[in-house]
């Protein structure tokens, strides 16, 4: 884990930093939320972190609020080949 100071060098901030309990049974100590300006950022933190060996396994993971993720599927319904959703029929 490390602190937000490596996600400011990008123009982020570290906005939380979880531990996962035992009873979570889960390959991760510990998740870091972090806010980044785009992807390269994000992929210079990633960089950063992984040649400073300080953390066993990293996994990058980009989280979307609700509006994004509606604006994503609208955009791949409208894509070639429709996208539906699981509960809609064509």
């Amino acid at each position: 884990m490390f602190g937000g100071r490596p996600a400011e060098q990008f123009g982020g901030r570290l906005d939380n930093t979880l531990f996962a309990s035992t009873a979570a049974r889960t390959d991760w100590d510990g998740f870091n939320v972090i806010e980044l300006p785009d992807d390269a950022a994000a992929e210079a933190l990633y960089m950063t972190v992984e040649a400073s060996g300080n953390c066993k396994k990293q996994v990058m993971a980009p989280l979307v609020t609700a509006e994004q993720f509606e604006v994503a599927m609208e955009s791949a319904r409208q894509a070639n080949g429709g996208w539906t959703p699981p509960t809609s029929t064509k």
